[in-house]
């Protein structure tokens, strides 16, 4: 399966993954960590196409509205008439969260071919994704078609769910990306499933648990890895392993949950390196763009008029 790929410039980012619906109970919200990140970047002013697969009912609505109210193309919204829109139960304790994931959801049936037909023609500045769209062997036949068939450099966001994710398909996810952004309860359990148990519970540090991600960047070919770190902020690593830059925490102006945190960093390193930030400065803004979505109730803002200031600070118009 190929893509054709033309057009001078930068291309949109695509992001690959679950749209869903969050239920609380007494609520729903519109979710997904590769949806928070196309909301995020779109929001922000950087192309960006979205590939998902929602079902033919009520939550699928939902989806396609918050498609139209942030503006994003549906040339890769896929609709599936059997399987419902994908729906995650939250059950909310203290300040966390916790999630059941139902199965057989249909953005677990992403069809390859629809994929790839609605990117031909596009030339992507990068493919971003993570391992829970992967979980089932049907989307992650078409996400490993998609890497075939573009050129794209891939960014993964790894955004680990406990009983979702074999290593296996963490390993195929990691080899040859570019980049990497992981947590450091992430990055951990990396280097006690692909390095050694005992590195894994070392502190952090370029002598402890930092020096170990040179292994891994080495064993799966990873260009750069960024590492969130919650109130310690975030770290980026070269691709020697080495650590190259460290970005404070930043307290959030209220508080509000940390759910799409992880996110709304991916995004801002996504859009960094569509404008070619350098990487103190990408480091900064996502720390400080993270906080800033602690601060709310949710993943993305209800009113959009929340990014205006970003645009305006960081020159996007």
């Amino acid at each position: 399966m190929s893509v054709t790929t033309v057009g001078p410039g930068p291309g949109p980012v695509l992001v690959v993954g679950e749209a869903l619906v969050d239920d609380y109970g007494d609520h729903a919200v519109v979710g997904g960590a590769p949806f928070n990140v196309a909301r995020s970047l779109a929001a922000l002013g950087v192309p960006v196409r979205m590939l998902t697969r929602i079902g033919d009912d009520a939550a699928g609505a939902r989806v396609r509205a918050d498609f139209a109210r942030f503006g994003l193309g549906t040339e890769g919204l896929q609709v599936d008439r059997a399987r419902p829109t994908g729906r995650v139960l939250v059950e909310r304790r203290g300040t966390d969260h916790v999630f059941r994931i139902l199965d057989d959801q249909a953005w677990d049936h992403l069809d390859a071919a629809a994929a790839c037909a609605a990117v031909d023609g596009l030339q992507p500045s990068a493919l971003y994704l993570g391992t829970l769209a992967q979980r089932g062997p049907v989307s992650r036949a078409a996400i490993t078609a998609l890497r075939a068939a573009l050129p794209a450099p891939v960014v993964v966001d790894l955004n680990l769910r406990d009983d979702q994710v074999v290593p296996p398909t963490v390993a195929t996810t990691l080899q040859g990306a570019q980049a990497v952004k992981v947590n450091e309860e992430e990055l951990r359990r990396l280097v006690a499933w692909f390095v050694h148990p005992a590195q894994a519970v070392t502190p952090w540090g370029e002598a402890g648990l930092g020096a170990a991600a040179e292994q891994l960047l080495a064993q799966f070919r990873v260009g750069e890895l960024f590492v969130t770190r919650g109130a310690a902020g975030s770290a980026w690593l070269g691709p020697g392993g080495e650590l190259v830059e460290q970005g404070p925490g930043r307290p959030p102006p209220r508080w509000g949950d940390s759910v799409g945190a992880g996110d709304a960093f991916a995004a801002v390193v996504l859009a960094g390196r569509w404008h070619g930030w350098n990487r103190p400065t990408l480091l900064a803004r996502a720390n400080d763009f993270a906080a800033a979505v602690c601060g709310l109730d949710g993943a993305v803002p209800h009113d959009l008029g929340f990014y205006a200031d970003w645009r305006r600070n960081w020159g996007l118009g």
